[in-house]
């Protein structure tokens, strides 16, 4: 099965509430832009910042599990429409595995940290889709330090076992 490579950046970043998506194949040509423009007020949005916060605030003790599944689905209902838009919908049109990288200028570095892997598009998850989001500040080069092989390579391996069952 091939994999797609597809570019999505970050255009016109305003503020965390406003900015433009713009979704490119692997060869640069154009395929779907979206303008965001979130509202801070509606309560998906403070979410939308902080997801883990949010569902423990909204979900009753003796029914969390129920509240946390609606309260999930809600909110990548809301993603998927106001954060990503006609761009979700572009990319939900692949049937392949897809690799996003997503680019991203350092003053709206603070995008890099919102699920956008639970936004439901067509009523899919992105994380169901065969979606890996890659993220990547513009500009950054992320240092990597090469360490040679010395006389030994180690190597630390973990198995599982079923708990019936004795170890190796």
């Amino acid at each position: 099965m091939a994999s797609e490579t597809l570019l999505l950046e970050v255009k016109d970043f305003k503020d965390p509430l406003h900015w433009r998506w713009v979704l490119n194949d692997s060869q640069g040509k154009f395929l779907q832009d979206f303008e965001v423009r979130l509202n801070s007020n509606d309560p998906n949005y403070a979410a939308f910042q902080e997801i883990y916060g949010f569902l423990e605030a909204n979900s009753a003790p003796d029914k969390w599990l129920d509240d946390q599944t609606r309260l999930i689905r809600q909110v990548g209902s809301w993603i998927g429409r106001e954060a990503l838009g006609r761009v979700g919908e572009r990319i939900a049109k692949f049937t392949t595995p897809i690799t996003i990288k997503v680019l991203v200028p350092p003053e709206a570095s603070g995008l890099l940290y919102r699920p956008w892997e639970m936004a439901l598009i067509g009523d899919k998850p992105l994380a169901m889709r065969n979606v890996s989001l890659v993220f990547e500040i513009s500009g950054e080069k992320p240092i990597i330090t090469a360490v040679p092989v010395q006389d030994r390579l180690r190597m630390l391996a973990v198995f599982s076992l079923p708990t019936d069952r004795p170890s190796l």
